[in-house]
């Protein structure tokens, strides 16, 4: 849904995921599904954009994608969908800044996607 709600991703998603503190579930409507995966002290990184939703920044929304992995995209998508929209040096810093706090390598994600959608 993130990637959808920040105009990355022109595909509207059949499944939502929200990340929570605490609660993890899931909920079908019709041929929809919210599922909510508790990330604790994960649960970070968000902003309110154009409508009032509530969505991670593009920076969250790649580090969650590679992070919790059977929640994200086809790595390769994924990295084709920040390839073909403009990524800041912000969300570079912010993206990296997430790496070191939570990855257990702290420079695999990183070194990754960094070569990957930023050519480094």
């Amino acid at each position: 849904g993130a990637l959808y709600l920040q105009q990355l991703s022109a595909e509207m998603p059949f499944e939502v995921v929200v990340v929570t503190p605490r609660t993890s579930g899931e909920k079908a409507f019709g041929m929809f599904t919210t599922r909510g995966v508790a990330l604790r002290d994960m649960a970070i990184g968000f902003e309110i954009i154009e409508g009032g939703y509530v969505v991670s920044t593009k920076a969250k929304t790649l580090f969650d994608c590679l992070f919790v992995r059977e929640y994200g995209i086809k790595k390769s998508k994924l990295f084709r969908t920040y390839n073909e929209n403009i990524i800041s040096k912000k969300d570079l810093e912010e993206f990296k800044w997430y790496c070191k706090k939570f990855e257990k390598d702290k420079t695999k994600l990183y070194t990754e996607a960094l070569k990957e959608v930023w050519g480094n």
